[in-house]
């Protein structure tokens, strides 16, 4: 836990989007899974988030350009954001550059 606090106060420092970008909320009707997008300066941030102990269907927005996936909570994780079943409690950023 003390190292993902780490790893997203040096991604705060790092990425402007996670402060000065423009919050979305792209299922605000779901209760199990959080996911939303911040966007500021031509930098898109896309989190996805399992709130649930159940795995759930997660399908993206209409999702184009690069991406780099920058903190999550397995051991591995997909490139792009893509259709996937999350684990539980999983979650997944990704930086659009």
């Amino acid at each position: 836990m003390f190292y993902t606090y780490q790893k997203l106060i040096a991604l705060r420092k790092t990425q402007p989007v996670l402060i000065w970008g423009d919050y979305q909320d792209l299922l605000p009707d779901s209760p199990s899974v959080w996911c939303y997008r911040r966007q500021w300066q031509g930098q898109t941030l896309l989190v996805v988030a399992n709130l649930s102990d159940q795995c759930q269907e997660w399908h993206p927005p209409h999702i184009k350009g690069q991406w780099q996936a920058l903190l999550h909570n397995y051991g591995e994780v997909a490139s792009q954001p893509a259709a996937m079943t999350l684990r539980p409690f999983e979650a997944i950023w990704w930086l659009q550059r």
